[in-house]
């Protein structure tokens, strides 16, 4: 009886039923399909295996991809500057006996200077006797003072026109304005009178002057007498083996030539009224040939200082001697060479 029935109720079913039973059906498999996407594994992302964790590869390794990519070649540290080997002496003039033992007892101490220590040493001292005119026109010791000998070590760049810079100040033979300080010491205007210089060759051709080329240019030969009064006898004896010498300034050789040196006592006057002849200074004459530049009235140019008779406070420089204070005493027109 039952399924006469249920046989009864199929016949009642149009195409419209079956229809809306199958789109049904189709939707509950989509959302099956979804909720079972869900909840299934999905495939583990890529990780870079220098971060992946318990990996083994460090960080920084590189992927097969980035072996084959070129490596950067390391970058070059910048040249040092070539520095050159210098040794000079220092003469500070009458100063306290005592200091010399209190000196002696800080070598060796590094220079300073702006509140910077450079690159340099004062490594020995010396002293010698300081000698006054006695009343009968003698010279006698001072016992309360000494002169300094102090020698520093240091080393400087290497430049094409040697300046021998040390700090802020250059080293010459004969500057008489060095101020010599380190942590301990202070010895203001002290007198350079010796320098050596290793490992640098100030070149066979540095008293070169091609006349011809500057006659061209309309500069005029020209010979001048600078003299250099009161130095340390020493400073004399010293730049003797660097004349002739070419003459430079702000770094740059001029078209000058230190030709010669002479020398002349430094004469004091003694109590008695006579004059005696100071065994420790002498006066220097230096004869200096070269161009200058002819303003048309007599006024010459060598460099960047005019050069007139007396002209005082004229500074003579070399690379290897620095005068100052030197007085013009004479000049004329050409040369000894023409």
């Amino acid at each position: 009886m039952k399924k006469n029935a249920f046989l009864e109720k199929m016949k009642k079913w149009n195409i419209i039923d079956v229809i809306a039973v199958v789109i049904i059906a189709l939707v509950a498999l989509v959302v099956l399909w979804k909720v079972v996407g869900k909840l299934l594994p999905t495939k583990p992302a890529e990780v870079d295996p220098g971060t992946a964790a318990g990996s083994t590869v460090k960080p920084d390794s590189t992927t097969p991809a980035e072996d084959k990519a070129p490596e950067k070649e390391p970058e070059k540290e910048p040249e040092k500057e070539p520095l050159i080997y210098v040794t000079y002496t220092v003469r500070a003039e009458n100063r306290a006996a005592e200091l010399y033992e209190v000196v002696r007892e800080q070598l060796p101490c590094q220079l300073l200077e702006g509140g910077a220590l450079q690159p340099g040493w004062v490594v020995d001292v010396k002293k010698e006797p300081a000698m006054v005119l006695s009343g009968n026109g003698e010279w006698v010791e001072d016992p309360a003072h000494v002169d300094l000998l102090l020698t520093v070590e240091a080393t400087v760049p290497n430049t094409e026109v040697m300046s021998t810079l040390v700090g802020t100040q250059e080293v010459r033979i004969g500057d008489p304005g060095y101020d010599l300080t380190t942590e301990y010491l202070e010895f203001l205007d002290t007198t350079v009178v010796n320098v050596t210089w290793e490992g640098w060759d100030f070149g066979a051709d540095r008293g070169s002057i091609v006349a011809e080329d500057l006659l061209k240019k309309g500069l005029v030969p020209v010979t001048f007498v600078v003299r250099a009064e009161n130095h340390p006898v020493e400073v004399y004896d010293n730049i003797q083996q660097y004349v002739p010498g070419r003459l430079m300034a702000s770094g740059v050789l001029l078209y000058a030539n230190v030709v010669g040196v002479e020398r002349e006592p430094v004469m004091v006057l003694a109590a008695d009224g006579n004059w005696v002849e100071d065994p420790e200074h002498v006066t220097m004459l230096l004869t200096v040939e070269g161009f200058a530049f002819d303003y048309g009235f007599k006024s010459f140019t060598v460099g960047n200082q005019d050069i007139r008779l007396g002209r005082a406070k004229y500074i003579l420089k070399t690379e290897h001697i620095e005068l100052r204070n030197t007085v013009v005493t004479d000049i004329r027109l050409g040369t000894n060479s023409n």
